[in-house]
């Protein structure tokens, strides 16, 4: 990888991976943050990161339900 430029989708994980790091070092109280730092983080992985809410589905053995996920690359 030496001597090559990282594409910019590259550049986005690689920011995210940071915060996440800096929220969890928080949370297991290995560094201190303070309340904007940690709304900043937030704001921020909310527009790299895919955000998973909680989906309740229902079926019976007659008629399962099938369901496909799909992902896509933040832009």
């Amino acid at each position: 990888m030496a001597g090559k430029a990282l594409s910019p989708n590259w550049r986005l994980k690689i920011q995210s991976a940071r915060l996440i790091q800096c929220l969890e070092d928080h949370v297991f109280g290995k560094n201190d943050m303070k309340a904007t730092q940690i709304k900043a983080a937030e704001i921020l992985l909310k527009k790299t990161l895919p955000d998973l809410a909680t989906i309740q589905s229902t079926g019976d053995s007659d008629n399962p339900v099938h369901i496909t996920y799909t992902w896509q690359e933040p832009s």
